[in-house]
């Protein structure tokens, strides 16, 4: 497992994680940004969209999610 301090560096970096990947994602960027953040989740992996400053819509392969068993979870305030 990778800690959360370097696992935040990782994705900003642009560098996508390999196994075992990353629990927890917090992504504030959303459009281009949630396949690799998809492709980056570990076994369980949680991704969680808290905003969409790279835009709300996209194209994406759920294939990651099916075989990984991953969760997306969207939080907004209104």
């Amino acid at each position: 497992m990778i800690p959360a301090k370097f696992a935040y560096a990782l994705v900003t970096l642009d560098m996508e994680v390999y196994l075992p990947g990353v629990d927890v994602i917090l992504d504030n960027i959303g459009g281009l940004y949630l396949q690799r953040n998809l492709n980056s989740l570990a076994v369980d992996g949680r991704l969680f969209i808290i905003g969409f400053q790279g835009g709300a819509v996209t194209e994406v392969n759920l294939q990651p999610m099916l075989a990984r068993r991953l969760t997306i979870q969207g939080n907004v305030d209104l």
